[in-house]
């Protein structure tokens, strides 16, 4: 049988996880625009200077990491929307398994989201990344989609 003293323990303790996380809410959009600010900076990096190939790699793999910091905080976001829309409904033990279940619900959404570009084809991130476009992507005689440049539209024909 647990002590008055123990169970006013227990309930501060859950009190303080429950400050913690609200705290840690109350910093996320600081912390979206900081990593927002960055890219910022480096878009405007690469805008205003030339870039040779070993400094383009280093500001692609931090412009990386920013992305991928930016996604966390946005799926801590996403996560914590949740949660603040179903917090009123801590009182009742039976509402704290229904709230459980919401948020590994909107874990597993965020697990499987997917990016569908709004402008770019995946062939042509295919082509950025360097990587061959599959036979049946390809158009007439096996000559991929083409490209334009100054000199006029020109062609990429798989070498192998």
């Amino acid at each position: 049988m647990k002590t008055n003293e123990e169970i006013l323990q227990d309930i501060q303790q859950t009190l303080n996880i429950l400050d913690e996380v609200e705290e840690y809410q109350s910093t996320l959009n600081d912390q979206l625009s900081l990593q927002d600010m960055k890219l910022s900076d480096l878009r405007h990096l690469i805008e205003f200077n030339n870039l040779n190939a070993a400094s383009s790699c280093s500001v692609i793999k931090e412009i990386k990491n920013v992305l991928n910091t930016r996604r966390i905080i946005k799926d801590n976001m996403d996560l914590l929307k949740v949660y603040q829309m179903h917090i009123s409904k801590l009182n009742n033990s039976s509402n704290r398994k229904m709230l459980l279940s919401e948020l590994f619900k909107k874990q597993k959404t965020i697990d499987n989201a997917t990016y569908y570009n709004r402008v770019y084809s995946a062939e042509e991130f295919d082509k950025f990344l360097g990587k061959k476009v599959k036979e049946d992507e390809q158009t007439d005689g096996g000559i991929l989609p083409e490209e334009k440049t100054e000199s006029g539209t020109s062609y990429v024909v798989d070498s192998e």
